[in-house]
C-alpha cells in the first residue's frame, strides 16, 4: 500500500483514504489499485473523481465483471479525465475515452506500445493525414502510416471507415472530427494545448523507436 500512495499529495492521501479501507478496493489487483492512485494523482484529489471511482466500485455489475473488464471501467474514468483536460465537449470526452478499450479488443496481441501509437496516431490523424498535409511534413513516414500495408488499417480505409470498425457510428466520427477541429482552433486562446498536435507528435516520437517501428511494419492490415 505504501508503493500504492507513494508521491500523493495530503489532499490526494485523503481521497484516497475514503477507497483503501474498503472491502471493494482491497479487493482489487495491483495494477488497478496503482491505476487508481494514478487517477486520483492526476485529478489532484478531486471529490467528483474519488466519488466516481467509489460508486464504480459499489456497483453490483462492476463485482461481476471479469478482471479485464474492470480495468477497462478505470481506465475510461481515468482517460475522461485526461481528455477532458482539453476543454472538449463532455460527449466527446466519452467517445474519446473508450478508443483505447476499443483498440485494444480489435488488436489483443500487440504491444502496449503499439496500441498507444494507434491511440495518438487515430486522434492525430483528424489533422494530420497520411501525406504532406500543407505543413511539408509526410506524416506517413513520420509518424507511422495508419493504412496498410505496413499500417494496421485496410488501405481502402478512409479515417471514418478505421473509427467505424473500431464500433463507432458515422454520426460519433463526425462530431468528434468536429469537435476536434473546435479544440484544436480554440486551444491558444483558451490556454489549452491542441490535442490532434499533441497525438501526432506523440506517435511520431513513439513512431521514432525502433522495436515498435519494425512491429508496425509487421502488422497484418484489418
Amino acid at each position: 500500500m505504501h508503493a500504492t500512495l507513494q508521491g500523493l499529495t495530503s489532499d490526494e492521501v485523503s481521497a484516497m483514504s475514503q477507497l483503501v479501507n474498503t472491502p471493494q478496493f482491497g479487493a482489487l489487483s495491483d495494477t488497478d489499485k496503482r491505476l487508481v492512485a494514478k487517477t486520483l494523482r492526476r485529478s489532484e484529489g478531486d471529490q467528483a473523481v474519488t466519488t466516481q471511482i467509489r460508486e464504480l466500485l459499489d456497483s453490483p455489475s462492476y463485482a461481476s465483471m471479469p478482471a479485464e473488464q474492470r480495468t477497462e471501467a478505470l481506465t475510461k474514468i481515468q482517460n475522461m479525465l485526461v481528455y477532458g483536460s482539453f476543454g472538449l465537449d463532455p460527449h466527446a470526452v466519452e467517445l474519446l475515452a473508450t478508443l483505447e478499450t476499443r483498440i485494444q479488443e480489435k488488436f489483443p496481441y500487440q504491444s502496449q506500445e503499439t496500441r498507444a501509437w494507434m491511440v495518438n496516431r487515430i486522434i492525430g490523424a483528424f489533422g494530420y493525414g497520411e501525406s504532406d498535409m500543407g505543413d511539408g511534413i509526410k506524416w506517413c513516414e513520420t509518424a507511422g502510416c495508419l493504412y496498410g500495408p505496413p499500417g494496421p488499417f485496410n488501405f481502402e480505409f478512409s479515417l471514418k471507415d478505421v473509427m467505424i470498425s473500431l464500433g463507432y457510428t458515422a454520426d460519433d466520427y463526425a462530431f468528434l472530427d468536429k469537435a476536434l477541429r473546435e479544440q484544436s482552433d480554440a486551444a491558444p486562446k483558451n490556454n489549452f494545448a491542441d490535442l490532434r498536435h499533441q497525438a501526432i507528435t506523440t506517435a511520431a516520437n513513439l513512431f521514432s523507436d525502433p522495436p515498435l517501428s519494425r512491429s508496425l511494419l509487421e502488422l497484418e492490415s484489418q
